[in-house]
């Protein structure tokens, strides 16, 4: 195992190290000039983590690609993928924890004498002591929240978000300058029957309350202006509730009471990038140690011959399938659209208004005359792994099913079987909001069951595996998990079949 270890280290190791430093360097300064320093721009949690982990892996991966050529592979070389990702993640925490340390590092707090010296700051100032405190319970505002989470939509997520004015006086609601933001949450199973849900989610309503009523508001240590990472949105709208508030197109300034010293969060900061840099450079030391280098490939690189670079093998792809066109032009415009949505709402799943604003298929809007909702949701995804799993079914099948239906044909199957599948979903589920390419994707799978027929031989086999493989799990999926839209899948599926069979009645329309 330890053969040829000096290699590994002069090759590999020491290069990939020292990229994954200055990347953190450049990413997690970057970030602090930009948002903190500066205060360009405030993104949430999940667009923090998603820009911050997407340039790691961008500025990784062209390094890691040349250099982990130089491992020697077996038949089944998928354990080539951990050697990509664990450098990606290393820089990639390395730069948040560098961002967290930058911040707090630099960060003062500012003693206010009233709640109203809070408008002399600006945004960028973000920790606050407030020697006169008068939060008013009696004009709080409330925005209760209800999402899925977990990798099958498992849980039930419960949030309560409550703004209560500050005040200059007990008295004095003439102009409320901050806001006390607090914040509650609980989760549950999402396999509940609704009226257990309907009553854990009261509980929980009712058990929040009790503790909101009970709290002293009063007793802080320090206040932190909350920003796009600690659920700014949802605050706003906890804001918008309350009677006091203002008509101004400005955000509401709100504030989250802390609890511990102030002096502990540069000191957490500068303990997390520690650990990073030490765990987690030395996992990956410690993951060189089992691989062999491969002989052939060292001596090819010390002569300068490498592998084609990503672009170079792309054109290669092309030319090796010219009948592979609309696939790949599907695939990247809804990767486009839900990384539009990321930006622009902050977050990696979305809530059901904001898919409802996007274009979600909703009977009674699509009644009103909305018929452009039948074609945007096939388009549009409500999280990441929902976005992943179709995009994935959509490489595979539409590579296999492209060079025989031809580009025109495959994009009118996407559509108008995505049209089926938006269809049956409104007219079997009337009150449920839809999204999804998950119609379409079925209705590509019904199209190879409808073609079965006049298919050759050796294609039979395809189109009778890809349904059995891709649409067989979607659709025990959707009988048992309650957030699975299963009529759309079904209305997709039936609209591919028969569209299938209408060719083989017209072969000429398929030439």
């Amino acid at each position: 195992m330890l053969a040829n270890f000096g290699y590994k280290l002069r090759l590999l190791y020491f290069p990939v190290v020292a990229l994954g430093v200055l990347l953190a360097l450049l990413i997690g300064s970057g970030y602090w000039l930009l948002t903190v320093r500066l205060a360009l721009f405030d993104p949430s949690s999940s667009q923090l983590f998603a820009g911050i982990f997407g340039l790691s892996a961008l500025g990784m991966w062209p390094l890691l690609y040349k250099r982990l050529q130089l491992l020697r592979r077996g038949s089944d070389d998928r354990w080539v993928m951990l050697y990509y990702m664990a450098p990606m993640a290393v820089a990639g925490f390395t730069s948040l924890f560098l961002l967290d340390y930058l911040q707090e590092r630099t960060s003062r707090l500012i003693r206010l004498t009233s709640i109203q010296e809070l408008r002399q700051h600006p945004t960028a100032t973000r920790y606050f002591t407030l020697q006169e405190c008068h939060p008013s319970r009696q004009f709080a505002g409330a925005y209760p929240a209800i999402s899925v989470s977990g990798k099958h939509d498992e849980h039930l997520d419960f949030d309560l978000y409550l703004a209560c004015p500050l005040l200059p006086t007990p008295t004095d609601t003439t102009a409320v300058a901050g806001w006390l933001g607090l914040h509650f949450e609980h989760q549950v199973s999402n396999r509940l029957e609704e009226a257990q849900k309907e009553a854990e989610f009261q509980a929980f309503l009712q058990r929040s309350q009790d503790t909101f009523n009970a709290q002293d508001l009063t007793r802080f240590r320090y206040l932190t202006r909350v920003s796009g990472r600690e659920d700014r949105r949802e605050f706003q709208q906890a804001v918008q509730a309350s009677l006091l508030r203002t008509a101004t197109p400005a955000p509401a300034v709100v504030l989250q009471p802390e609890h511990t010293p102030f002096a502990d969060r540069a000191a957490a900061a500068r303990r997390h990038l520690a650990c990073t840099l030490g765990i987690g450079w030395g996992v990956f030391l410690l993951m060189l140690v089992f691989p062999h280098l491969s002989s052939t490939d060292v001596e090819q690189w010390q002569q300068g011959i490498g592998r084609p670079s990503l672009w170079q093998q792309g054109q290669l792809f092309l030319r090796e399938n010219p009948g592979v066109r609309a696939t790949p032009v599907l695939v990247l415009l809804n990767v486009a659209v839900y990384l539009l949505m990321v930006s622009l709402l902050g977050g990696l799943s979305f809530r059901t208004p904001d898919l409802l604003a996007w274009g979600g298929s909703y009977r009674p809007l699509v009644l009103a005359g909305d018929y452009w909702r039948l074609l945007t949701p096939m388009f549009l995804h409500g999280g990441l792994l929902h976005i992943i799993y179709n995009m994935i079914s959509l490489a595979v099948i539409g590579y296999m099913l492209e060079p025989m239906l031809g580009t025109g044909r495959l994009v009118l199957t996407y559509v108008l079987t995505g049209i089926a599948g938006v269809l049956a979903s409104i007219l079997w589920a009337p009150d449920t909001i839809s999204v999804g390419a998950s119609g379409a994707i079925f209705g590509l799978l019904g199209l190879m069951l409808g073609l079965i027929r006049r298919a050759t031989p050796a294609a039979r086999g395809m189109l009778l595996i890809l349904p059995v493989v891709f649409g067989l799990p979607g659709l025990l999926l959707g009988f048992f998990s309650p957030t699975t839209d299963n009529a759309g899948h079904i209305g997709g599926l039936l609209g591919g079949i028969l569209l299938g069979l209408w060719w083989q009645v017209h072969p000429e329309q398929t030439t």
